[in-house]
């Protein structure tokens, strides 16, 4: 894995966990138009990194792997044989 697509999925990790916490928030208080203003903006950039990211490498989750004919995550060396070389 390259620093850039290393990069790009420390980024969309990050910003799941925010959505998933500003997410859990919003079940408590579900009347905080900032907060709920706030999820739609950054669930929208989200979706943007993404779609980026599976242009360049390739679906994430079985649920992105439409039109695909094998599973390429499958193609790529596992990660104990990127580990040392």
């Amino acid at each position: 894995m390259d620093k850039k697509q290393e990069t790009m999925l420390r980024d969309l990790q990050a910003m799941d966990i925010f959505l998933i916490d500003l997410g859990l928030y919003l079940d408590t208080h579900p009347c905080d138009k900032e907060a709920l203003a706030l999820y739609k903006k950054y669930n929208e950039q989200n979706n943007k990194m993404r779609s980026q990211y599976q242009e360049l490498y390739g679906p994430l989750t079985i649920r992105h792997a439409d039109g695909v004919d094998y599973w390429q995550w499958v193609a790529d060396p596992w990660p104990w044989e990127r580990l040392g070389g």
